[in-house]
């Protein structure tokens, strides 16, 4: 027994010591070389925020990925505690160094949300938590010469509505202190709080089961984006899509909203951070990715919809993964369509 430990702790011991040298080259290579960032007129990209989507999108996907006609990569550093962000900072640099080499322009969203994560609570201790990693990750991005920064992804989901527009303005000058590019406001919750006025009215056709006689109107409130270059809003088809169309309609109407809010707080512009039609959910987040599960043929012909409502009205759009379990179009039928739509200019 005793010569059986012995044997799982030597092994063990040599695949920390692997783990130990690849990070330690990660780190070094991490510290050389800084390309500078590449200017787009118009974001299109994918959202990789799985870390093994990222690495082999990055690194093994990239002239596919421009021949689909994506310029930007957008990547969300797991940002749960300073640990986790200091042992992971040298993956991302490699990521952000090998996409600026391909000519991608880089959009970094700080995850500090998902499965197996409680940060539901509101309190303070959340609030400096979120505040630390997005100076951390602003830091980062105005060394790697990155072009679009969000403090977090989807803060008003991760602090609530009222709470996250309120962290959002907090932070805000804090970040501009570290970082001189583009930042990003990207919102996953614009409804307002159940039974208050919002800024903007909304008649919503596809959330709700079709009945006789019913009419359900959403009350909109955006994060106050004061001071932000641009608000991205993630927006998914509900879970019972009974009629694309009336999505689309609705879409539409949440975008000139947007482009309203925008246009009042003097913004540069309005994008889609994250949209998707999945085939499955993934295991690992089904039950907080949103979106109605369609076949193949459904989600290239949905995702065209989408893109020919949604860009003309928007600066920039990003797809929710590309290899990403359910929700990437690769090798799939949608990856055709996206390339159609994405090789136009806007």
């Amino acid at each position: 027994m005793k010569k059986i430990l012995l044997k799982i702790l030597k092994i063990f011991g040599v695949f920390l010591s692997l783990l130990f040298f690849i990070w330690l080259c990660l780190y070094i290579n991490s510290k050389i070389n800084i390309p500078e960032g590449n200017t787009v007129s118009y974001p299109k990209g994918v959202w990789l925020p799985v870390p093994t989507d990222a690495f082999l999108s990055v690194y093994f996907d990239t002239e596919q990925l421009k021949e689909d006609g994506i310029n930007t990569i957008s990547l969300g550093p797991l940002a749960m505690n300073r640990i986790v962000s200091v042992i992971t900072k040298p993956f991302y640099a490699s990521l952000v160094k090998k996409a600026h080499k391909e000519g991608f322009a880089v959009h970094i969203a700080p995850l500090s949300w998902g499965p197996g994560f409680d940060t539901t609570s509101g309190d303070t201790t959340l609030e400096n938590l979120l505040t630390s990693e997005a100076i951390y990750w602003a830091e980062f991005s105005e060394q790697y010469n990155i072009e679009y920064f969000s403090p977090q992804n989807e803060h008003d989901v991760v602090l609530g509505p009222e709470l996250g527009a309120e962290w959002a303005q907090e932070v805000l000058p804090l970040v501009r202190a570290e970082y001189n590019g583009e930042i990003i406001l990207k919102m996953g919750h614009i409804n307002a709080p159940d039974g208050e006025i919002g800024e903007y009215t909304i008649f919503m056709e596809s959330f709700v089961i079709p009945e006789e006689g019913v009419v359900d109107y959403w009350e909109i409130t955006f994060s106050d984006a004061t001071g932000y270059d641009y608000i991205m809003i993630d927006f998914f088809p509900p879970d019972e899509l009974t009629d694309n169309q009336l999505f689309m309609n609705d879409l539409e109407s949440i975008l000139i909203a947007a482009q309203e809010e925008a246009d009042k707080k003097s913004l540069k512009g309005v994008m889609v951070g994250e949209f998707g039609y999945p085939l499955k959910k993934p295991k690992i987040s089904e039950s907080i990715m949103p979106g109605v599960i369609v076949t193949e043929e459904e989600q290239a012909e949905m995702i065209g919809e989408y893109l020919d409502t949604a860009m003309p009205l928007v600066d920039g759009i990003i797809h929710c993964g590309y290899r990403m379990e359910g929700y990437g179009f690769a090798n799939q039928p949608a990856e055709e369509i996206i390339k159609q739509k994405f090789t136009v200019d806007y």
